[in-house]
C-alpha cells in the first residue's frame, strides 16, 4: 500500500470497457481498496476499486508494488507516502518533496508519479475535502446492484431455474414468438395442401369440404347395405331413405354429405366454417331401423316397410306408413311413384301395396272370407280436408258412440283388383294441391291420404291401411319470395308435423292417458291409426343428400330421431362404427391412469422450480440488502466528522441514498410476495390434480 497516496494519477477500466485516467482520493488500508474520482461531463465521478484491480490496469505501478513486497523500497518513501494517506492539507512543498499536480483526466501515472522540485516561493495549498463534495457514487451502487442480479443469474443453476427468472413479460414474448412462427409453417403447409387438393376438381367451390369428408369416410368401415327390418314386431319404425343428388344440385356442383356404414346408421358432414375462415366438418350420427342410400328402389323400400305391415291390416289392424322429408326429397315419388303417380305410377308404394292385398285376398286362404276393399283419397289442405273422389268436397270428422273416427261426406269406391286402384289414384292425384317453391317446381302443398279400407260381408270395418304422403316441412329460405298465401300454407303444414309429433310421443308414452288429436285435422283423421288395439306405425324420412339442403336434412333426421327416441328403444348402433380412433374402455381407463400420472409429475416439477425460483430472489434480496447496509453504515460514520460547509452537500446525498434505498426495498418486496403466490398456486393445483378424479361419462 506505500506505494499510492492521496492525488496520485492512475489509469483506471470502466465496467463498459473503457480506460481513462483518474485521481487516488482515498487509500482504505484495511479493505485494502482505494477510492478513486474523475471529471467527466462535467461532474466529478468516483469509485472504489482493489488493490489487485487498480494494479491490473497500471503495469508501472505492479512492478513497483511487486519490489516494494520484497523489500527493496526505500523506507524513506514509504514514510513520506504514510504521511499523507492521514492529512487533507497538503504541507508546502520542499526540496526534498515533489509537487503534486492537480489530476486531469489526461494525465497517467507514467508522466505524474513523480515531479521534479521547483524554486517557487512555498506556499499552503489546502486541497478541498473530496468527501465533503461527495459523499457517495450513486452511479457505482446501481453498479453494484446490477451486478448481484447478473451475479444470481449467470450463477452455475440447472437450465430450469435459470428460465424461472425470466420475467413473464419475456416469457410471454417468447411464447407468442414460437407459437406465430409454428402458426406460419402450419399456413404454408396448409396452403401446399389446398393447392393440391384442388387440382382434383378445380371447378368446384365446394373442393375444401370434398375432401375433408372424403378424409373421413376413409376412416369408416362400409358394409353392405342388407335391410334387415322386421316392422311386423315395432308397434313405431323410422326409417331413412336418401334420395340421389338431382340436376339442379349437379349443375350447382354440389358434393354429398351424408354417409351410410350400414343399413341402420347415417352420418352427416356438416360444413362449417371459423370465425377466420377456416372450413371445418361438423359429423353428427345417427342411428335407425332401417336405412336407404341412393341406389335403393321403391320395390325394395316397399318389402321392407309396407309389406310386413299387410298381413297386421288383415288381422284387424289399423297401419299407417307416411313419408316425411323436406320439399322435393322424394316423398311423392316414393309413395306414387314417377311424376306423381300420373305415370308409371305402378312403382309407387300405393301400387305396390295394392297388388300385395288383392294377392292375398284372391288367394286360396282368403278367397270364401268375404272381405272386400273400398278405396278413400283425400287430402288436408291448411286445416281442412277434401275429398279427392268427389269433385274436393269438404270432409268434417266426428266420433261416434264406440269412440271411432267418422268421417263426414267421404266419398269411398270399391276396387276388385290393383288396376282399379291406380285408376283411383291417378283420379285423385290430379285433383291434388300442389305450387311452385325456390325447393321444388310442384310442391306439395297439401298432405295426401289414401286409405285400403277393409269390411266384411255386414260392411262393418274390418281393417284400415293408411298410406301418407306429407307436404315438406317448409323453411322459410324454401318458400323464397312467395305470395302471403304461400307462406300461410307453409305455416300450416309445419303446425301439423308438430301435432304429429306430440301424438306420437304421447302414444309411446303408458303415462300419457290424453293424445292431442284435436291439435290439428291431419291427427283427427289419423285417430283410429293411433288408439287402435292393433295399431302400427311406419315413417319413412326423406332426406337430400347435397351439401345445400344440409340444414333441412338435420332437421329431418333430428325430427325422425325424435320419433325413435320416445319409443324408449336403447338399442342404439353408433357403436357400429369402426372408426380408428374409438378406443375400448379398458384402454381408456389405462389411458386416463397414464395422464393422470403425468400430470402429477408435471405439477411437482413445476412446484420444485417455484420453490427455487422464490428461493434464488430471497438470496438475491439479502445480498442487496447487505450491500444496502453497508452503504448505511458509511453514511452514519461520515455524518459524525462531516464539516459544517458539507452538511448540505452531506444532506442532498443521504435523502438519494434513502431513495434509492426505498426503491430497492419495494422492488424486493413484490419480487418476493409474486413469488410467494405463485408457489402457492402451485401447491394448489398439485393438490387438485391428485384427487381422483368423477365417475366417466360412457357413451349411450
Amino acid at each position: 500500500m506505500n506505494i499510492f497516496c492521496e492525488g496520485m494519477n492512475v489509469d483506471i477500466k470502466r465496467s463498459d470497457g473503457r480506460v481513462h485516467g483518474a485521481c487516488i482520493s482515498q487509500i482504505n488500508s484495511v479493505k485494502q481498496c482505494v477510492h478513486v474520482e474523475w471529471y467527466e461531463a462535467g461532474e466529478t465521478k468516483g469509485k472504489e476499486l482493489p488493490i489487485r484491480t487498480l494494479l491490473a490496469t497500471n503495469p508501472m505501478l505492479a512492478q513497483m508494488y511487486q519490489k516494494n513486497l520484497n523489500g527493496m523500497t526505500t523506507s524513506t518513501t514509504s514514510s513520506n507516502f504514510e504521511n499523507n494517506i492521514s492529512h487533507k492539507i497538503v504541507p508546502t512543498p520542499t526540496s526534498d518533496q515533489p509537487k503534486i499536480i492537480k489530476p486531469t483526466t489526461k494525465t497517467s501515472v507514467r508522466n505524474s508519479m513523480f515531479v521534479t522540485p521547483t524554486n517557487e516561493v512555498p506556499k499552503k495549498i489546502i486541497t478541498p475535502s473530496i468527501e465533503a463534495v461527495k459523499f457517495f457514487d450513486e452511479e457505482t451502487l446501481r453498479e453494484d446492484l446490477d451486478k448481484t442480479d447478473f451475479m444470481l443469474v449467470t450463477k452455475n443453476k440447472p437450465i430450469a431455474l435459470k428460465s424461472a427468472v425470466k420475467s413473464q413479460t419475456v416469457l410471454e414474448i417468447e411464447r407468442l414468438a414460437k407459437e406465430r412462427e409454428e402458426r406460419r409453417a402450419k399456413q404454408i403447409e396448409d396452403k401446399k395442401q389446398k393447392e393440391q387438393m384442388r387440382k382434383v376438381d378445380p371447378n368446384n367451390p365446394n373442393w375444401e369440404y370434398y375432401n375433408k369428408i372424403r378424409e373421413i369416410q376413409s376412416g369408416l368401415t362400409f358394409k353392405p347395405l342388407i335391410p334387415s327390418l322386421n316392422i311386423s314386431e315395432k308397434r313405431i319404425a323410422v326409417c331413412v331413405r336418401v334420395r340421389p343428388l338431382s340436376e339442379k344440385e349437379v349443375k350447382k356442383n354440389e358434393i354429398e354429405v351424408l354417409s351410410i356404414p350400414n343399413s341402420k346408421l347415417l352420418m352427416v358432414h356438416q360444413p362449417q366454417s371459423k370465425v377466420d375462415t377456416t372450413k371445418y366438418i361438423q359429423n353428427y350420427n345417427f342411428d335407425f331401423d332401417c336405412v336407404f342410400d341412393e341406389h335403393a328402389t321403391n320395390d325394395g323400400i316397399y318389402k321392407a316397410t309396407t309389406q310386413p305391415l299387410v298381413q297386421t291390416f288383415f288381422d284387424q289392424g289399423f297401419v299407417t306408413c307416411f313419408a316425411y322429408g323436406q320439399t322435393g326429397s322424394g316423398k311423392t315419388f316414393t309413395m306414387s311413384g314417377a311424376k306423381g303417380g300420373t305415370e308409371n305410377n305402378s312403382r309407387g308404394i300405393y301400387a305396390q301395396t295394392a297388388k300385395e292385398i288383392f294377392d292375398k285376398l284372391n288367394s286360396s286362404q282368403m278367397k270364401n272370407s268375404g272381405l272386400y276393399i273400398d278405396c278413400a283419397f283425400f287430402e288436408i289442405y291448411g286445416n281442412k280436408a277434401y275429398d279427392l273422389l268427389n269433385n274436393r268436397s269438404e270432409l268434417r270428422v266426428l266420433a261416434d258412440n264406440n269412440d271411432e273416427v267418422q268421417i263426414v261426406g267421404l266419398k269411398t269406391q270399391q276396387c276388385n283388383s290393383d288396376s282399379e286402384v291406380l285408376q283411383v289414384i291417378k283420379k285423385g292425384v290430379l285433383k291434388r294441391v300442389s305450387g311452385q317453391t325456390s325447393a321444388n317446381a310442384t310442391s306439395s302443398r297439401s298432405h295426401a291420404i289414401f286409405q285400403f279400407i277393409l269390411k266384411n260381408n255386414d260392411g262393418k270395418l274390418w281393417g284400415k291401411l293408411s298410406l301418407v304422403d306429407l307436404a315438406g316441412n317448409e323453411r322459410g329460405a324454401d318458400t323464397g319470395n312467395s305470395d302471403i298465401q304461400t307462406r300461410r300454407e307453409g305455416a300450416a303444414i309445419n303446425k301439423s308435423l308438430l301435432a304429429l309429433k306430440e301424438c306420437i310421443r304421447h302414444m309411446s308414452d303408458p303415462t300419457k292417458e290424453h293424445v292431442p288429436f284435436r291439435n290439428s285435422a291431419l291427427t283427427q283423421f289419423l285417430k283410429d291409426s293411433f288408439i287402435g288395439k292393433n295399431s302400427k306405425l311406419c315413417m319413412i324420412a326423406m332426406v337430400s343428400p347435397a351439401i345445400g339442403s344440409c340444414e333441412a336434412t338435420l332437421n329431418t333426421l333430428r325430427y325422425a330421431h325424435a320419433v325413435k327416441q320416445l319409443l324408449g328403444d336403447k338399442d342404439s348402433n353408433i357403436d357400429d362404427l369402426d372408426i380408428k380412433y374409438e378406443e375400448s374402455d379398458e384402454e381408456y381407463d389405462e389411458s386416463l391412469k397414464l395422464t393422470e400420472i403425468a400430470t402429477h409429475r408435471a405439477s411437482l416439477l413445476e412446484v420444485k422450480d417455484c420453490k427455487e425460483s422464490m428461493v434464488q430472489i430471497a438470496e438475491k434480496s439479502v445480498k442487496k440488502l447487505n450491500l444496502l447496509t453497508t452503504n448505511l453504515e458509511k453514511f452514519v460514520n461520515k455524518g459524525s466528522t462531516v464539516a459544517s460547509n458539507d452538511i448540505q452537500s452531506y444532506a442532498e446525498d443521504f435523502t438519494k441514498f434513502v431513495s434509492i434505498f426505498k426503491d430497492q426495498v419495494t422492488t424486493l418486496t413484490t419480487e418476493l410476495e409474486n413469488e410467494c403466490n405463485q408457489l402457492t398456486e402451485c401447491l394448489q393445483s398439485s393438490v387438485e390434480n391428485r384427487k381422483p378424479k368423477g365417475n366417466r361419462n360412457y357413451r349411450n
